[in-house]
C-alpha cells in the first residue's frame, strides 16, 4: 500500500505547477465610446406603401395623364380596372396593377414623375383624379376603351405589342395622343 501511495505522490508531483508569485492581470476594461451614435433617421413615407386603394389609383393617373384632362385620366383608370378584372403577371386587384414594377411609367425610380408621385400633390388635377379613383373602387366608373388593358403616348416609340393591332380608343389631340388597345395577358 506504501508503494502505491508513492506511485500516486509522485504522479500528482509530474502534473504539479511550481508555486509563483505573480497574479495574472486584470482583463482591461472596454473602450467606452466618446458620445452615442446618433440615432437613424426615419425612412421618408411612400405614398405607394402607405396611400389607400383610392390615393393610389389616383396618383397613377394623375401621374400618367394630367395633360390629357379627366377623359384622359378616366381611360388610364379604365386600363387598371380592366388589369385588374382580368387577375395576372400585370398584378391581381387595382393596388397591385398600379405598383406591378415597368407598368405605369410614373412609378419607376428613373422617371422624372416620381418624387412627385410620392409627395403632397394638390391640384385641379389631382382632384379629378381622385374622383375618378373613387368611381373605380366602387365599380362604377364606365370603360371608354371598350376593354383596354394597355396604352401608350404617342410621344414615345410605338411598343412591339401594338404592331398589328387596331387601338379601342384614342384621346387627345395629334402629337400628344394616347392609343389603348385590348392586348390580353399574353401581350
Amino acid at each position: 500500500m506504501d508503494a502505491l501511495k508513492r506511485i500516486v505522490a509522485w504522479l500528482i508531483g509530474l502534473f504539479r505547477l511550481p508555486p509563483t508569485t505573480d497574479t495574472p492581470a486584470p482583463f482591461p476594461e472596454p473602450a467606452q465610446p466618446a458620445e452615442l451614435p446618433a440615432p437613424l433617421p426615419e425612412p421618408k413615407a411612400d405614398a405607394a406603401a402607405s396611400s389607400t386603394v383610392v390615393d393610389l389609383v389616383a396618383r397613377t393617373l394623375w401621374g400618367e395623364a394630367r395633360s390629357q384632362g379627366e377623359t384622359g385620366m378616366h381611360a388610364v383608370c379604365n386600363v387598371i380596372q380592366n388589369r385588374a378584372k382580368n387577375p395576372g403577371w400585370w398584378g391581381k386587384d387595382l393596388r397591385s396593377v398600379c405598383l406591378t414594377p415597368e407598368q405605369f411609367s410614373c412609378w419607376n425610380t428613373n422617371d422624372p414623375q416620381a418624387a412627385k408621385m410620392r409627395g403632397p400633390i394638390d391640384d385641379a388635377a389631382f382632384a379629378i383624379a381622385t374622383t375618378l379613383a373613387k368611381k373605380a373602387v366602387a365599380e362604377t366608373l364606365p370603360d371608354l376603351t371598350r376593354g383596354a388593358d394597355h396604352y401608350f403616348a404617342e410621344t414615345i416609340a410605338t411598343p412591339a405589342w401594338a404592331y398589328g393591332r387596331s387601338p379601342t380608343f384614342v384621346y387627345g389631340t395629334p402629337g400628344d395622343r394616347h392609343f389603348f388597345y385590348k392586348v390580353g395577358l399574353g401581350g
